[in-house]
């Protein structure tokens, strides 16, 4: 697997949901998502779509920079690419064409 794409959140209600959309609408498609979730109560979990390449992990965290660290430990890609929940890549192509340069 070339990429994993790691995703923090926590109540993050439909920012997750926007975040996890514009990465599977990536053209690259050889990655996968672990969305590591520090004990949400709202319905962020509920609204992910239903996809193989999505892990969630469900683990109590003490802030942000831990839930990255746990986050890395799940991580199975050569390469490690960190998306903010709420963010959203800017074009389709994105994974591709930093997957052209690499090679």
């Amino acid at each position: 697997m070339r990429f994993s794409i790691l995703v923090v959140c926590l109540n993050a209600g439909e920012k997750l949901q926007r975040t996890v959309e514009s990465i599977i609408r990536q053209t690259c498609t050889d990655y996968e998502i672990v969305i590591k979730d520090g004990g949400s109560v709202d319905e962020s979990l509920n609204l992910l779509p239903d996809d193989p390449r999505i892990t969630v992990v469900r683990k109590k965290d003490s802030g942000i920079y831990d839930a990255m660290n746990q986050a890395v430990l799940e991580a199975q890609g050569e390469y490690v690419y960190f998306l903010n929940c709420g963010d959203a890549f800017h074009e389709e192509t994105v994974l591709q064409t930093i997957s052209d340069e690499i090679d």
